[in-house]
């Protein structure tokens, strides 16, 4: 048995035969003894420390076993405890019917815990095919069975609606999909762009990302925003489109607001995101570049600096330009059969020998002029100094949705190893009310990259404290206090491990991390 195995099914024989539970939102589940602290709060007792648990993080709880001081809501339920019965998920059940259910709980448990240890590596990871595309993933399965589901709708969706066809070379290839469990595996696997969360590599043609267990939503972005890639690339595989409208159209889609149950799902493309919108509303008060300069200068990411501005400043001229586009009762049923017609290169003079393009080799693309006088001409515009004053107008009335947008931004930037940029962001964001547990994680990351140990420490803290239940935030909090930056604290980064493995029992991960950090202990 794995030594991570091993520790996690002793916690599991170990843990108390009647123990309440709690469920989190983000389905954690936690058992101890858990009592009611206040209107807003709940108090769990666990084996290794006692935590505080905002209700508006917790989805259920359930008081088992010990009945002593349960307090009986009526009547009824005072009959039920006379009679020596025990609530167990709602229902009043006799001791020894409640003690069959908990070992069978734990049974399942350790099966399901063997069997997700069994496709920890990569390598060994769950496999699942669909009508277009081969998955597979380290991530849990249920995650890995969503993703496959939702890139399908999103397929029918480009298909049927957007009217983008696959070229006839691929269009009977399943195209690979790579599903990492965690950033690390992530850029681990070889081929990732430093400072990404996912990307599509044309080379072997694989979409590849890694589940975010802190911002699901944020998988879901990278994964319809870098499919879009896919989906685009699959209708003409030697075309380099202009990067203003292959990262624009990206983000449109990525922007996606995803509701409904698995294979029922609905998708609205084209929602505001705050974090472009944030930097367009600064630029255009400080640092406005006009659009016709910017898209001559918008074939290749590389040439972008040539306009003024950064890559990532660009992004947000790029997403709210195909935005304002695409949402226009003026422009969008227009816009749109521009985007497709650009792809499939209808009605666009080709670019021959065009070679290189955005970082992969092509050969062909659209010349700036060709595809800049073909917008207006498909737009029914005459001057693009008209379309220009009509976005930046729109730019002035489009406001941020809130505060969410500098962390956004703080966090994109961080992961593109930004930090100074990074820590302006954030820093807004948290001035700014946006307070989040997320953001103060972040912060610490920033400053753990600028090897200030004892600020991350600082903001590591004030994330527990918002957030108790997330064993990830106690892990990176154990790795600042025993390393060499920080004036070592190896009791406590120690026990930061060991709550981290009783928040989240089952990950093999963390029980690994466990056992490494007391052997050396």
């Amino acid at each position: 048995m794995k030594p991570f195995l091993a520790l996690a099914t002793v916690a599991l024989l170990a843990a108390p035969a009647a123990a309440d539970r709690l469920v989190t939102r983000s389905g954690r589940v936690l058992e101890g003894k858990i009592t009611e602290k206040d209107t807003n709060t709940w108090h769990v007792k666990l084996q290794t420390t006692e935590i505080d648990v905002l209700k508006e993080l917790v989805k259920e709880v359930f008081i088992e076993g010990d009945m002593s001081t349960y307090v009986p809501k009526n009547d009824k339920e005072k009959e039920n405890l006379d009679k020596g019965l025990v609530l167990f998920k709602n229902q009043w059940i006799k001791k020894e019917d409640y003690q069959r259910q908990i070992d069978k709980e734990n049974e399942r448990r350790r099966k399901e815990m063997e069997t997700e240890a069994a496709h920890l590596q990569f390598a060994d990871g769950w496999v699942i095919e669909t009508p277009h595309f081969r998955f597979q993933g380290n991530c849990p399965k249920d995650v890995l069975q969503d993703c496959s589901s939702l890139l399908e709708e999103y397929y029918s969706l480009m298909t049927t609606k957007i009217g983008m066809k696959a070229s006839p070379s691929l269009a009977r290839k399943k195209m690979q999909v790579n599903v990492y469990r965690d950033e690390e595996d992530y850029l681990k696997s070889g081929g990732a762009p430093p400072g990404t969360g996912g990307w599509f590599s044309q080379v072997d043609e694989s979409l590849n990302f890694y589940f975010d267990y802190e911002d699901p939503t944020f998988t879901t972005y990278v994964m319809l925003h870098e499919g879009t890639h896919l989906l685009t690339f699959l209708c003409n595989p030697k075309f380099g489109p202009p990067a203003w409208i292959n990262e624009g159209m990206a983000e449109y889609f990525g922007s996606s607001r995803v509701t409904g149950e698995r294979g029922k799902r609905k998708m609205d493309p084209g929602q505001i995101l705050d974090n472009r919108m944030q930097l367009l509303t600064e630029m255009e008060k400080t640092a406005y570049v006009p659009l016709e300069k910017w898209l001559a200068y918008s074939t290749s990411y590389n040439d972008v600096e040539k306009a003024g501005g950064n890559t990532y400043q660009h992004y947000s001229y790029w997403w709210g330009l195909c935005h304002f586009l695409a949402t226009s009762p003026k422009y969008g049923k227009k816009f749109m059969n521009y985007f497709r017609d650009l792809y499939q290169l209808n009605g666009f003079a080709k670019d021959v020998g065009y070679g290189w393009a955005n970082g992969i080799s092509v050969e062909f693309s659209v010349a700036p002029k060709e595809y800049t006088d073909k917008l207006l001409e498909r737009l029914g515009v005459k001057d693009i100094k008209k379309l220009d004053e009509e976005f930046r107008a729109w730019i002035k009335e489009a406001k941020p949705s809130g505060p969410r947008g500098y962390f956004v931004v703080g966090r994109d930037l961080y992961i593109e190893r930004k930090l100074d940029e990074a820590l302006k962001y954030l820093d807004l964001a948290i001035a700014n009310k946006h307070d989040t547990s997320e953001c103060y994680a972040f912060r610490a990351r920033v400053w753990r990259g600028k090897d200030q140990s004892e600020k991350a420490i600082a903001d590591y803290k004030k994330a527990i404290e918002k957030n108790p239940v997330e064993p990830q935030y106690r892990i990176e909090l154990a790795g600042e206090l025993l390393s060499e930056k920080a004036k070592a604290n190896k009791a406590e980064g120690l026990k930061q491990i060991q709550i981290a493995a009783e928040l989240d029992p089952f990950n093999p991960v963390i029980q690994w991390l466990l056992a490494e950090a007391q052997k050396k202990d």
